[in-house]
């Protein structure tokens, strides 16, 4: 074939192959383009899950403290209504001209100030060593509140009440008054005010 005839056939032949070459490379930004998109759909939807997370989290906190709370002002009212019961009996003595009965010696005296610490330590005695003590305004005599918390919320329990016996700067010795619910662990919880009692 001659020469005239040979290059133009050449170039009719190339032609095809950069319009395929022009296809790929437009097909290739378009995968990269929906690679990238993909990439940050997945980011926004881990950080949707961190949120979510996060929320379940945040209930279960929730939770936790509002049956604590619910336990421990139950207790309260328990209480409360023994005292309203005792009242009652000490007006109708005073108005039939009985003498007045001293207080009760079992009396609950709980601290006036905010105080919380944790059971550091139980002994095989049963008492219980605080890590709380006279610096935090602790008074040998004084009452706690006993309580555990737990991430399961159906775990946390309000456990009862504690008496201080032994009072040191930075700790203290208590024993449970009355018989508890359950055995006292290490990391349970003191309190001078029931939970949900917070300062304003």
């Amino acid at each position: 074939m001659p020469t005239r005839f040979l290059l133009p056939a050449l170039l009719l032949l190339a032609i095809p192959v950069r319009a395929d070459d022009q296809k790929a490379r437009e097909e290739n930004l378009k995968l990269r383009e929906e690679i990238v998109k993909l990439r940050e759909s997945l980011v926004q939807q881990e950080r949707k899950a961190l949120e979510l997370a996060k929320q379940v989290e945040d209930t279960k906190r929730q939770a936790v403290a509002a049956g604590l709370e619910q336990k421990a002002l139950r207790a309260r009212a328990e209480m409360l209504l023994l005292r309203v019961q005792e009242l009652e009996k000490e007006i109708t003595r005073l108005k039939a001209g009985a003498p007045a009965v001293p207080p009760r010696q079992g009396a609950r005296n709980f601290p006036t100030e905010n105080i919380e610490g944790k059971v550091k330590r139980v002994g095989a005695d049963g008492l219980l060593v605080l890590s709380v003590g006279s610096d935090a305004g602790l008074l040998k005599g004084h009452h706690l509140q006993l309580y555990r918390l737990d991430p399961m919320p159906e775990k946390s329990k309000y456990l009862g009440v504690v008496l201080i016996i032994e009072v040191r700067a930075a700790e203290a010795v208590a024993r449970p008054v009355g018989k508890l619910p359950a055995p006292v662990q290490p990391g349970d919880r003191v309190a001078s005010q029931l939970i949900g009692e917070e300062k304003k």
